[in-house]
């Protein structure tokens, strides 16, 4: 009898443990979708639980601004539009950004090859080593597309905002995104590519999907939004 309610009392502690961590996860999903580190907060997050919310509100409270770091300066070429490609530093984000530019690549004047870090690895790179990876991917992306003179940069925050700010206040004609499936959690809190095609100010360039997701979905052309003015 003192055995099976010690059992029934440890199982129902166990369920509440499980359901305090996964309410705490969830918040850091949620909040990484606005720029911010997830793993930074995890572990606090699987002690804290649902709690973790207020870290977080005091964390964007006192976050500091958006960044831009301008990596290098390009050379105009010989098209009339400027160009932002956001891109996230994976390999099927710089097959689809190259599938699109291979459309429009006579018409580019101004390219700049854009990635966001979050908040956190972009104020503190002495202890994050995720901007030093990203930066040798967009030099990479860039020799690959034989584009040495590209223009290249470094944002932070959350991306869709990051990338609509930059590429209104740099003054470019337009926005090129790269094609990305997103399942589960991700599709349901929506993906930056929808954000964009959505809201952006200028007009928005979607790649296609690379071919590995190609052969999961129906193919796709390249899709373009005139965004919201």
């Amino acid at each position: 009898m003192i055995q099976r309610v010690f059992a029934e009392v440890m199982l129902n502690l166990l369920a509440f443990v499980v359901l305090w961590s996964s309410l705490g996860l969830l918040a850091c999903v949620v909040f990484r979708r606005s720029g911010h580190n997830f793993l930074l907060f995890a572990g606090l997050a699987v002690w804290m639980g649902p709690f973790i919310l207020v870290v977080m509100r005091f964390v964007s409270r006192e976050q500091a601004p958006a960044q831009v770091n301008l990596l290098r300066i390009g050379e105009p070429l010989d098209g009339w539009l400027d160009i932002l490609v956001g891109v996230d530093g994976s390999v099927e984000s710089s097959t689809s950004a190259a599938a699109a530019l291979d459309t429009i690549r006579p018409a580019i004047r101004r390219i700049r090859f854009a990635a966001v870090l979050d908040h956190e690895t972009a104020a503190n790179p002495d202890f994050f080593t995720a901007d030093e990876e990203i930066e040798r991917m967009l030099f990479a992306t860039t020799n690959r597309l034989d584009l040495p003179n590209a223009e290249i940069a470094l944002l932070s925050g959350r991306a869709d905002r990051a990338l609509m700010s930059h590429a209104t206040e740099e003054g470019f004609d337009l926005l090129l995104v790269s094609h990305r499936n997103h399942r589960g959690l991700a599709a349901l809190l929506g993906s930056t590519v929808q954000r964009l095609s959505h809201h952006a100010p200028i007009p928005v360039l979607v790649g296609p999907p690379p071919p590995s997701e190609t052969a999961e979905t129906d193919p796709a052309p390249l899709s373009a939004s005139t965004g919201e003015r």
